[in-house]
């Protein structure tokens, strides 16, 4: 019954990282006759350790010297640092034990977050990229309830986009 379903579709291996900043060809074989689509191009979502702010005496320093502003329930932070190697922007998140009494909601809210950023740094990374420092950015929930992820991830575009307009030359 089932017997069609191994010659259906066959696609072609994903290529390699270095090519995925060109559209490539992928080709599909559906019923004996190549289907040719166009394959767009590939962002990097990850979130490496090398992307996140660690030690005390930057953390310290982002929040004494940094620039703040607020996109309700986000308050942001960010300062530029000399140019690293290894990422163009660092990011730490917190969720006050103030707002938020229970651990199990401030990771909840930590996650949301840090997915938010995860999913659109894109356009803030390739700004970064032709410029001689990097950006350290802190991120403040502030909002007293808890709110769902479409909020959270509409809001960090906001602050992503206004970090953007706000950059040095």
């Amino acid at each position: 019954m089932y017997d069609f379903l191994p010659f259906l579709f066959t696609f072609v291996p994903r290529p390699c990282y270095w090519a995925e900043f060109f559209l490539l060809p992928l080709v599909v074989i559906a019923n004996s006759a190549p289907i040719i689509f166009l394959q767009k191009q590939m962002t990097d979502f990850s979130f490496p350790k090398s992307q996140r702010l660690t030690g005390e005496i930057r953390i310290a320093r982002l929040f004494t010297e940094g620039k703040a502003f607020i996109v309700y329930p986000l308050r942001v932070l960010y300062l530029p640092d000399e140019k690293l190697e290894t990422a163009n922007a660092r990011i730490v998140i917190s969720v006050p034990k103030k707002r938020r009494k229970r651990a199990v909601s401030r990771n909840l809210l930590k996650r949301r977050i840090r997915e938010a950023y995860r999913l659109h740094k894109s356009p803030l990374f390739s700004l970064l990229d032709g410029k001689s420092y990097s950006l350290n950015i802190g991120i403040n929930y502030v909002a007293n309830d808890e709110l769902p992820f479409k909020l959270i991830e509409a809001k960090m575009q906001e602050a992503l986009a206004r970090i953007a307009e706000q950059l040095p030359a």
